[in-house]
């Protein structure tokens, strides 16, 4: 795993181990029925809610997606040179050819190191009271965020395989050329968990202050990390333009729709008992 995730893992167990004692306000409670945070009287009411059937579908969705991920993963062995010799941009679509002739070790981790703020910035957040009484529930939103982000790319990647652009640039080594896992290229996980992070962490911001003139800047900061990051992943030859403008688009919708999904003043989501057509179902139904 390169760091991307390992940041991610340890910024969401800082934001989840953090004790009741370290904040403001109460822990969020659970139940079957929505229950907004409770906080201090001088702070705003949560924008969030959490409920067991809500949340319990989307931990399960992760967990199906990374489950069924797992079962049909695959390590591929490196090309061989008359494989490699085979190759040709040609095979390219036109829109993605440019990333054949791109290569940089040091911008693969220049990328990762612009995407590190983002990672841990859920964190830096909890400095704000509003957001600090909420902790609970924003710690389970943001782990959701981050499993559904590594689901949904991960059988992406196992699913549809791709070779890495740069196994086309015949100015590189053959060294240069089998260093990395192959294929795995569609789509772009690492702006996937940009997108993600940096859509939640605005959307969040925005959600508990409504009023506030930051709020653009809040976005913009966010979102041009996020683009430089995944912008990055292409200039690096290590994914295609259409890689990173897929794993932008899944990213910022998980991004969006976890926060959506626990809003305390609308039902967003709802699941309940259905008998139509004679039979005896769910019915589910989502609002935006």
């Amino acid at each position: 795993m390169i760091r991307k995730n390992t940041v991610g893992l340890v910024a969401t167990v800082a934001v989840a181990l953090l004790p009741p004692a370290t904040v403001s306000g109460q822990t969020a409670h659970l139940s079957s029925d929505p229950v907004v945070s409770p906080g201090k009287e001088s702070i705003a009411a949560s924008p969030y809610q959490m409920s067991w059937t809500r949340d319990a579908l989307s931990f399960a969705a992760a967990g199906i997606g990374l489950g069924v991920a797992g079962l049909i993963s695959s390590e591929a062995d490196p090309l061989t040179e008359i494989e490699l010799a085979a190759l040709s941009r040609n095979q390219v679509i036109w829109f993605d050819r440019p990333a054949t002739r791109r290569y940089s070790a040091d911008l693969i981790r220049l990328s990762e190191d612009v995407a590190f703020p983002l990672a841990v910035a859920p964190v830096v957040l909890l400095l704000d009271s509003r957001m600090r009484s909420d902790w609970a529930t924003l710690a389970v939103m943001y782990i959701q965020t981050n499993l559904l982000g590594e689901a949904v790319s991960s059988v992406a990647k196992e699913a549809i395989p791709r070779l890495r652009p740069y196994l086309y640039n015949t100015d590189l080594t053959y060294e240069e050329r089998t260093d990395r896992e192959p294929g795995k290229a569609f789509f772009s996980s690492a702006a996937t968990f940009a997108f993600a992070r940096a859509v939640f962490l605005a959307t969040v911001y925005s959600d508990h202050h409504p009023e506030s003139s930051l709020r653009p800047y809040v976005w913009g900061a966010a979102l041009t990390t996020a683009a430089t990051a995944s912008y990055l992943r292409y200039a690096s030859g290590i994914h295609y333009p259409s890689d990173v403008v897929v794993g932008a688009a899944v990213g910022a919708a998980i991004g969006y729709l976890v926060p959506r999904l626990h809003r305390a003043d609308e039902s967003a989501f709802t699941v309940a008992p259905s008998t139509a057509s004679g039979g005896v179902g769910l019915s589910v139904q989502f609002t935006f």
